[in-house]
């Protein structure tokens, strides 16, 4: 049984923060995992978490930015995602994506597991 959840390749697109379920692609797990997510804001500086959105579910692996987040030079924004699978309950664990506000667009600069 996977223990970990198996969320990879986070990239930026145009449409927001895409991820793959390497489970799914590679035949390990069957399609129709949900995902749920919610942003936070983090400060880099303190550690600090504000939560921007209550947590939605849905099966889309692109998410959009928040785009009202009153962001700074020390303020990222923060992906929690959890994968809902009926035969990976581990999944649940929450995989957290930052992104960086960097002119006009974003950066993506860390994932912890």
């Amino acid at each position: 049984m996977a223990r970990m959840n198996a969320l990879d390749e986070f990239a930026l697109t145009n449409g927001g923060l895409a991820f793959v379920n390497l489970a799914e692609r590679y035949g390990f797990a069957a399609a129709g995992t949900r995902y749920e997510t919610s942003w936070s804001l983090y400060a880099n500086d303190t550690g600090a978490v504000l939560g921007l959105s209550e947590p939605t579910t849905g099966g889309e692996t692109v998410l959009a930015l928040p785009t009202d987040a009153p962001l700074t030079e020390e303020t990222y924004l923060m992906a929690d995602i959890r994968s809902l699978h009926p035969d990976f309950p581990a999944w649940a664990a929450p995989v957290r994506v930052y992104v960086r506000p960097n002119g006009g667009r974003f950066d993506l600069v860390g994932i912890d597991r």
